[in-house]
């Protein structure tokens, strides 16, 4: 699926529809209702509104880890065990 490219234009409708959701779970509208706006904000902005969000890593590869930093007088690992 290709993702659109967000226009200035829809960046700033998406900033005014997050408004009235802060405006709303604020108590600020009468009557609102926070899983109507929920839903409303998936279906007009379904690329930064999502309840599943799929993220690509590799894992393969080499990890280094150092215990103590630079410390040059600290006994080697082993020497603790």
């Amino acid at each position: 699926m290709k993702r659109k490219r967000t226009t200035p234009a829809m960046r700033r409708q998406m900033l005014v529809w997050e408004k009235i959701g802060l405006e709303g779970t604020m108590g600020e509208i009468k009557g609102f209702n926070a899983t109507s706006w929920s839903f409303n904000m998936k279906n007009r902005f379904p690329r930064d509104w999502r309840d599943k969000q799929d993220i690509d890593f590799d894992t393969s590869g080499t990890i280094s880890i150092v215990i103590g930093g630079e410390d040059d007088d600290a006994p080697p690992l082993e020497a603790l065990l």
